[in-house]
C-alpha cells in the first residue's frame, strides 16, 4: 500500500542536469514510469563552460533543439613546448557552447513532455531497501522505486 505522501516510480533519477534528463529521455519511451528529482528549483544557474562537442550532440534526441550560444566551424591548438600545431576545420559546426541554465531546462522540458515526472526542489534525505523496492525519504515525501539512478554531478 502506498501512503498518502508517497509516490511510486519504476525508475527514480536524482539530478536533473544533462545526465539525469538524458536518462529520463531514454527510459520513458520504454514504457517506464520515471521520476526526475532535483534539489534546486528549476531552471537553476549552473557554473560551467558549456562546451558541447559533436559526439555529445549526436546522443541527444534528433528533434531536440539545442539552445546554442555560439557554434564553431574550426579550432586551432598550439603546443609550443612540442612545436606542434593542430587545425580542425569543417563546413558545418563541430562543437559549440550553450548556457547551462537554458540547456538543462530544455532537456528537462523534453523529458517531462515525453512523460517523466518532475519534483523540484526535492532533496533526497535517505534511501532504504524494502524487499523488492527502494524507499526514498525526500523533502517532499516518500518514493517507492524499483531502480535508482544517481546523476547529481561531481
Amino acid at each position: 500500500m502506498v501512503a498518502k505522501n508517497e509516490q511510486r516510480a519504476d525508475v527514480t533519477v536524482v539530478g536533473a542536469g544533462p545526465a539525469g534528463a538524458m536518462a529520463a529521455l531514454n527510459l520513458v519511451p520504454k514504457g517506464l514510469t520515471v521520476l526526475l528529482l532535483d534539489a534546486c528549483s528549476l531552471p537553476r544557474p549552473k557554473t560551467c563552460g558549456g562546451g558541447l562537442v559533436g559526439r555529445a550532440r549526436a546522443l541527444l534526441p534528433s528533434n531536440f533543439e539545442v539552445p546554442w550560444e555560439r557554434q564553431f566551424l574550426g579550432a586551432e591548438l598550439y603546443l609550443h613546448d612540442l612545436n606542434q600545431h593542430f587545425v580542425v576545420r569543417d563546413g558545418k559546426p563541430f562543437c559549440g557552447t550553450v548556457e547551462r541554465q537554458s540547456f538543462d531546462a530544455a532537456l528537462v522540458k523534453a523529458a517531462v513532455a515525453q512523460g517523466a515526472l518532475l519534483r523540484s526542489p526535492c532533496r533526497v534525505e535517505g534511501v532504504h531497501h524494502r524487499g523488492s523496492h527502494l524507499e526514498l525519504v525526500t523533502t517532499t515525501g516518500y518514493i517507492q522505486t524499483q531502480f535508482l539512478i544517481i546523476a547529481d554531478g561531481a
